[in-house]
């Protein structure tokens, strides 16, 4: 497992705090992370839906091989009328780099617009999506909790809120692909919106602890 202290983010954006072409990230840590495009605004940094990134790199700390995780976020999709995913959080390279993709599903794919988080194991990959379809322009608090295990568990959470979800997860392999926010590494499935916060952590969240989160952050 990671050293990392157990009740703080393993990983810190408040995207609508940081400016510039690169900044450090905000969990005592202080990553790099480097921007192309993604306008910095008032209330976060802003996707275009066409090659707007940040690249988190693949510190050690974030590799979670076989290890709980939790992403958690807030995001406002300005358009979803796409065939592809419009892509929050990934770790995900191409067909033998997969580990980590934390999305929306567009609204030209089968169960459109459901969050979803894909997880791989090398060439091989699964994922949940929920029943709830997002809207456009609304600001969500969304979160994936990943439970590792021969047999792994992800649970969803929309505005606080556990959701029913559909599908079979793969558990994580290792991978030296970096992250990215607003996109796949191998360039696809790009984001168009507003993230404003977006954070992770090496430990499973409980319910009560993301609801928490949600509340007191509804409404910055």
């Amino acid at each position: 497992m990671n050293s990392v202290l157990k009740n703080s983010p393993a990983l810190g954006l408040p995207l609508r705090e940081l400016d510039g072409v690169s900044f450090m990230s905000r969990d005592g840590r202080g990553y790099l992370s480097t921007v192309t495009g993604a306008s910095w605004r008032t209330g976060g940094r802003y996707f275009d839906g066409v090659d707007d990134m940040i690249n988190l790199g693949n510190p050690d700390s974030l590799n979670f091989h076989q290890q709980d995780f939790t992403i958690e976020a807030w995001v406002k999709a300005d358009s979803l009328e796409v065939s592809t995913p419009r892509v929050i959080l990934s770790k995900w390279y191409d067909n033998t780099h997969r580990q980590v993709s934390f999305y929306i599903r567009g609204s030209g794919m089968s169960n459109p617009r459901r969050l979803e988080m894909e997880t791989g194991g090398g060439a091989s990959d699964g994922g949940v999506y929920n029943a709830m379809q997002l809207s456009v322009g609304v600001e969500y608090h969304v979160a994936a909790v990943y439970i590792d295990g021969v047999v792994p568990v992800i649970r969803l959470y929309v505005n606080g809120n556990i959701q029913g979800v559909t599908g079979t997860p793969v558990r994580l392999g290792a991978t030296t692909s970096s992250w990215n926010i607003g996109r796949r590494g191998d360039g696809t499935g790009f984001f168009h919106g507003l993230i404003r916060e977006l954070r992770m952590y090496a430990r499973a969240l409980t319910a009560q602890e993301i609801q928490d989160s949600y509340m007191v952050e509804k409404g910055r």
